[in-house]
């Protein structure tokens, strides 16, 4: 699978978004599957191999069907509402029966998704992190730390501890951040 945005010589009509699948046994492209807004990032659904998960500039996720036309099939609300940066970070916790889809905007903000309704979330997060101040300034608690996003840029999740989930940054630095909380 790859996943391109728009050039900046395309026609203003075109999709800014589009996904080729590729089938490298027959070394040819099968699938074209497109978007109104650039794609971020784009995963395979764990449990249904023609379903695709995409995330967006403008931070919704997406989901098509490749049994059907190149268009999404379900989409999170528009307008910012739960992730108003662009999505770099996507993946899936759970079984067959009952899975959720996870993602992490580049400002810090993990969300978890029913694939039943992706009309709201059903965990919203907010990643920060204790930084050091890098001077001998200090706060007003006499302390010299502060709290700070983390801009997450790829993240894993495991089978056997799906609350778990390890999120890079573009610091070179890797938390470990528990699902499990309270909002």
């Amino acid at each position: 699978m790859s996943v391109y945005s728009k050039s900046d010589d395309s026609n203003l009509n075109d999709p800014h978004g589009l996904i080729l699948l590729w089938n490298l046994n027959k070394k040819k492209q099968e699938y074209s599957i497109v978007c109104q807004t650039e794609i971020t990032s784009a995963i395979f659904h764990k449990h249904n191999p023609n379903l695709i998960i995409g995330g967006t500039y403008t931070g919704q996720i997406i989901v098509w069907d490749t049994r059907g036309k190149p268009v999404p099939v379900q989409k999170t609300p528009s307008g910012g509402k739960y992730h108003s940066h662009p999505i770099y970070c996507l993946g899936m916790t759970g079984s067959l029966n009952s899975n959720n889809i996870i993602s992490i905007s580049n400002d810090g903000v993990l969300c978890t998704w029913s694939q039943a309704n992706l009309s709201k979330n059903s965990k919203h997060i907010f990643l920060r992190a204790k930084k050091k101040k890098s001077n001998e300034t200090t706060f007003d608690n006499g302390s010299n730390q502060y709290m700070e996003e983390i801009g997450a840029i790829c993240m894993a999740t495991s089978e056997t501890e799906p609350n778990n989930i390890l999120i890079g940054t573009d610091e070179s630095e890797l938390y470990q951040v528990c699902t499990n909380q309270s909002k």
